[in-house]
């Protein structure tokens, strides 16, 4: 997501907790810091799935009660993070409801291990690192591709370079 930000003039709104990509296109979640939790993870200390759900429906944010300010009508909405991608039913049924594409990264589990205690090292994290909880997440995600591609879904298994191409691609 952050090299999305590199590709559209961008701004973040505070009080959203959100993103705005060229003033038709909703990023929700936070992406101005490094490391952590970002996105629909970060969002959902503040929000719940069934918000998340219908701002991605009515490409709205925000839904009225949940953060002060005006309702923003937007051409696209994107969200993206690893508690969200193990969240299969959900977002299945909301492919029936609007044009969802699933974008999965392909990165090896190694590499994501190794990202993931690079970013708590940045934030200065104190606690132990506990692979097993991202190894698990991981795992339930690459099971997602399979059940997403067997229910005929719009899929795509791509490196994350490549994953800012396709979705810079439809976003144009």
């Amino acid at each position: 997501m952050r090299r999305l930000l590199e590709e559209f003039p961008n701004r973040y709104e505070p009080g959203l907790q959100s993103t705005i990509l060229d003033d038709r296109i909703l990023l929700i979640g936070p992406y101005y810091t490094s490391g952590g939790a970002v996105g629909v993870d970060y969002m959902l200390k503040f929000m719940t799935l069934d918000h998340i759900h219908a701002m991605a429906v009515q490409k709205m944010m925000p839904s009225p009660g949940v953060f002060e300010g005006k309702a923003e009508q937007f051409d696209h909405v994107m969200f993206e993070g690893l508690i969200v991608s193990n969240v299969y039913e959900r977002y299945r049924k909301m492919a029936a409801e609007v044009d969802l594409r699933w974008v999965f990264l392909n990165t090896p589990l190694d590499v994501c291990l190794r990202q993931v205690e690079k970013r708590r090292q940045e934030r200065g994290e104190r606690r132990p690192f506990k692979p097993e909880n991202t190894i698990t997440k991981w795992n339930s995600a690459q099971r997602q591709v399979d059940k997403a591609r067997s229910d005929g879904m719009q899929v795509w298994s791509v490196s994350s370079n490549e994953a800012v191409d396709l979705v810079t691609g439809w976003l144009r």
